[in-house]
């Protein structure tokens, strides 16, 4: 009669489970589901939100925290009070245009990474998609994993004179091994060299110790008359001048906590 005890008991669990809202296809899995010791989980759209917000705007050793949610371009970017304010264009313009993310109505079509760099640039006060029509692309460095960023070039006015401008997005190691020069806060340029990498490389420890994915920008001018769109553009990307970093989180769902709470109360590891 142990078969038959068995089924029924597993057939018990499998409906209790069902009415919890969990449907199981086979029974021995309820005898494994209440074995279970730990649960490895994804995080990205299953802990969180899947809405990578920037939290974080570092500039040349200032910080600035970004204000509002998700891909709302409701927010502010605060500063500490007694600071200057800075023109955050020079700052934002790469995360407008290095970039394929589109904002409708809160809602992201493509990458979510991008969507908070969009966002982040429509806070600083740019209309991104009107930009975008200003500037168009004359030719893209597409990311790619490998190098870790990427790279669009448009035509520019600089001081009167047209330029080729090269904005790069990427991971800050990557765009640091790649940078010569950095943009502090009064628009300067300033060599790397020196105590410039450290202060780089300290923000971007900072930053991920508190859970941030960091993101960096940079870009690069060049003269239209020997500009090759056709050519290597990969190994025009190096002498850079390093204008930002980007902290970035993704918000964890309301209920996730909750969720966890109950599987250490049940001595299931997450």
């Amino acid at each position: 009669g142990l078969p038959a005890v068995v089924t029924m008991l597993l057939s018990v669990g499998t409906r209790a489970l069902a009415a919890k809202g969990a449907i199981v296809k086979r029974l021995r899995s309820v005898e494994t589901l209440g074995s279970t010791s730990a649960i490895c989980s994804d995080k990205t759209g299953t802990l969180t939100l899947n809405q990578m917000t920037a939290r974080e705007l570092v500039i040349a050793g200032r910080r600035y925290n970004v204000d509002g949610e998700g891909y709302s371009t409701t927010g502010r970017i605060l500063r500490v009070a007694g600071s200057s304010d800075a023109p955050f264009e020079p700052f934002t313009l790469p995360m407008a245009l290095a970039n394929d993310a589109v904002i409708r109505d809160g809602a992201i079509i493509g990458d979510p990474t991008e969507g908070a760099l969009v966002v982040l640039a429509a806070k600083s006060g740019l209309d991104v998609e009107e930009t975008r029509r200003a500037f168009p692309r004359v030719a893209e460095v597409p990311f790619d994993a490998e190098y870790k960023l990427m790279a669009t070039f448009h035509e520019m006015d600089e001081g009167g004179r047209r330029v080729v401008r090269c904005f790069v997005k990427g991971a800050p190691d990557v765009l640091l091994a790649r940078s010569t020069h950095y943009l502090n806060v009064e628009g300067a340029t300033e060599p790397m060299a020196g105590d410039g990498q450290e202060r780089v490389l300290a923000e971007n420890d900072r930053m991920a110790a508190e859970g941030l994915r960091v993101l960096a920008v940079a870009r690069r001018d060049f003269d239209p008359a020997t500009f090759d769109p056709a050519g290597d553009l990969l190994a025009l990307v190096s002498e850079l001048e390093l204008l930002a970093l980007i902290g970035i989180v993704d918000p964890p769902r309301k209920e996730a906590r909750d969720a966890i709470a109950l599987c250490k109360d049940a001595g299931i590891r997450v």
